[in-house]
């Protein structure tokens, strides 16, 4: 009878043992299920000014226990003499946001100085990274596109005002300095906005045209010296817009002359980081994953 009881108790501790070790070999192969063979680089579409020691980001995921990380960054658009060090990375990365099985960091950089970038004449497009790990290995990843702007023509604007909220709403505001035309304004990027913006100027809408990426507005217009032009605006993308899991750094253009026939440029500045959520991580790295990068 004892004895029966003993081998029923070792029966149970073996199937005990046993589902622990099926538990555990699941866990182990679901672990390196979800691991990144490399990093992925999140797209940015930004427009820099090349002012000294600006600052900016470039946003990555990495798995969370990856031992390999990146140190070192090259932008191969920037490898002539003239340009190399154009962009310096002076800061340690950064870990954004955290999950279970994964991380987003931060690549931090800066403009260079003042004696560097005033030689530089032209704005410079950069659309990739060349990546030095921490193991010795060196990769090339596409970032999306980045606008390196120098700022030309005079400014016909002051009184420059601007807000933001978490919900990625908001407005920048400026006052004529003296009796002018706005003709136009500039925008970038429309391609990937085209259905994630809403805009307005001074309370009146304006849309995109879906075809020729082109804003529809009251512009041209003529506006007197203390007059405000505002633009309003909100990042709405849709649950199927993949855009909606990029970087947006943008600065819009007024394009107009004075009643003296000067022309004149002036740059407001829109902004949008998105918050990404666990469902969207796993968008984010399936999707990666079908366009083979």
């Amino acid at each position: 009878m004892i004895g029966g009881k003993v081998m029923k108790v070792i029966k149970i501790l073996r199937i005990g043992i046993l589902f622990l070790c099926i538990s555990w070999i699941g866990n182990l192969i679901y672990f390196y299920s979800q691991q990144l063979a490399e990093p992925i680089i999140l797209k940015h579409y930004y427009e820099l000014p090349m002012s000294p020691h600006y600052h900016f980001e470039l946003f990555y995921i990495t798995n969370k226990n990856e031992k390999s990380d990146i140190t070192f960054v090259e932008f191969p658009q920037l490898e002539s003499q003239e340009l190399q060090y154009v962009i310096t990375k002076p800061f340690e990365n950064e870990v954004e946001q955290s999950f279970s099985h994964h991380k987003i960091k931060t690549l931090n950089f800066q403009m260079s100085d003042e004696e560097t970038l005033k030689e530089i004449k032209e704005d410079i497009v950069i659309n990739e990274i060349r990546a030095y790990f921490s193991n010795g290995e060196v990769r090339n990843y596409s970032i999306g596109e980045i606008i390196l702007y120098r700022d030309r023509g005079r400014s016909a604007f002051e009184g420059h005002f601007a807000g933001s909220s978490n919900s990625n709403e908001g407005f920048d505001s400026i006052v004529a300095k003296e009796d002018l035309i706005v003709n136009d304004l500039q925008f970038s990027f429309l391609d990937k906005l085209s259905k994630g913006i809403k805009l307005s100027l001074n309370k009146e809408e304006v849309t995109i045209d879906k075809e020729t990426l082109q804003l529809n507005s009251f512009l041209p217009k003529e506006f007197k010296k203390g007059e405000e032009l505002e633009l309003h605006y909100q990042f709405q993308f849709g649950e199927d817009d993949l855009n909606r899991h990029h970087f947006y750094e943008i600065i819009p253009r007024y394009i107009g002359e004075t009643v003296n026939g000067e022309p004149f440029s002036d740059r407001i500045h829109l902004h949008y980081r998105p918050y990404i959520s666990k469902k969207e991580l796993r968008e984010i790295i399936d999707t990666t994953k079908d366009d083979g990068e």
